[in-house]
């Protein structure tokens, strides 16, 4: 497998290991004490960080790596 690919695996596995801690604290009670402002922030940066992980998993299905 090309070293592009392995990065690219590595990238998108720590991308998504991430997105899991950050949606668990959006789910934690300790999320509720944050400002509307950084609330909605914390969102946007989950979404965002979703659509980057699809991208990775579609590029690597292009090239031949795991989807």
């Amino acid at each position: 497998m090309n070293d592009f690919v392995q990065r690219m695996q590595a990238e998108r596995d720590g991308l998504h290991s991430r997105a899991v801690k950050l949606m668990e604290y959006i789910m934690s009670p300790a999320f509720g004490g944050l400002s509307e402002a950084m609330q909605d922030l914390l969102k946007r940066q989950l979404n965002a960080m979703d659509e980057y992980e699809r991208i990775l998993s579609e590029r690597l299905a292009l090239v031949g790596g795991e989807s």
